[in-house]
């Protein structure tokens, strides 16, 4: 009994000195949320709200929201959209379990765990928009997501974890970057109409050809031509005249049946000016250049791939080189 009582006033002398509102070991309210603070950082417990679609708050008495705790909206049937701010950092077990009626769900750019059965069961979800900031998706993270069409895993991601997209029997393709390093056995049981695209020599795409997986590779190939420029290939092309205002076709490799949106740009474009469509025009007389990229991005905006060439125009001829 002495031993407890010396621990139990040790621990008191320690919370005293610790700075009001660090922790609190029971649930505040506040409007429909409830949820608890450690570290000055509300962590979510619970809802009590109408549902609907609704936008988790950045701010709970005061402190920031930095995660949504297990099962903290767990079988909320009246749930049909959820957008989760930037600051949020992590998407705990069962958050979201069998929130039947939830048809939305997007991450902010904080988000870098999906916790392992964290939207089980919601059978509307049809949209999934994850933030750049993903690092893991969890085992049975979205597990029986029934009405799941398509899914991007950001770049950057390392991990799917089995059975993470099992019985997603609407899945019809799924975007998987180069740094996803692992995936579970049974990450896409029982959904046997996705398509991987991804990346050439990727992990996914030895994983699509041990699982019989379509794979479609969405790599950013530039092409004059419909000729590659490849990394050590020059290709020159000779004109005649005073070379203003000359302009050459650049296209890329598109993929279909997925969701994929090209970006061109250049580096210089008062003097060498690249449209949207990559046609790429010299805009007054003399030598000049320009990096020209090539950036695809998801529908969210999300980066996905990107190549850049050098465009060099000079008195008869011009160069495509990759730098």
């Amino acid at each position: 009994m002495k031993k407890m009582l010396s621990a139990l006033l040790a621990l008191s002398m320690v919370l005293a000195l610790l700075p009001a509102g660090v922790f609190t070991a029971s649930a505040l309210q506040e409007g429909d949320y409830t949820y608890i603070v450690a570290d000055s950082k509300a962590l979510i417990t619970g809802y009590t709200g109408v549902g609907g679609s609704i936008n988790i708050p950045s701010v709970l008495g005061g402190y920031p929201v930095a995660a949504i705790q297990n099962s903290a909206f767990y079988h909320c049937t009246s749930l049909t959209g959820v957008t989760v701010p930037d600051c949020v950092l992590r998407i705990e077990s069962s958050a979201f379990e069998r929130c039947t009626s939830l048809k939305y769900a997007a991450t902010g750019t904080g988000v870098t765990n999906i916790g392992d059965h964290a939207f089980n069961g919601c059978s509307a979800l049809e949209t999934v928009k994850l933030g750049r900031g993903i690092l893991i998706i969890d085992e049975y993270a979205f597990f029986g997501c029934v009405s799941l069409k398509n899914i991007t895993i950001p770049s950057g991601a390392v991990s799917i974890g089995d059975n993470a997209f099992s019985v997603c029997t609407s899945l019809a393709w799924i975007i998987i970057p180069a740094s996803v390093g692992t995936i579970g056995a049974n990450s896409f049981w029982l959904s046997g109409g996705v398509t991987f695209y991804g990346f050439d020599g990727s992990y996914a795409e030895t994983y699509a050809a041990a699982k019989s997986i379509a794979f479609v590779d969405i790599y950013a190939r530039i092409k004059l031509n419909g000729e590659t420029l490849g990394a050590t290939k020059a290709v020159k092309v000779k004109w005649y005249g005073l070379y203003k205002n000359e302009s050459l076709q650049l296209s890329w490799d598109a993929v279909t049946g997925c969701s994929v949106h090209s970006v061109w740009t250049s580096d210089n474009h008062k003097k060498v000016l690249v449209d949207a469509a990559g046609k790429v025009t010299n805009r007054g007389i003399g030598a000049r250049s320009a990096n020209i990229a090539l950036q695809l991005y998801d529908d969210y905006g999300n980066l996905i791939a990107a190549n850049t060439v050098k465009v060099i125009f000079y008195k008869y001829n011009w160069q495509l080189r990759f730098l």
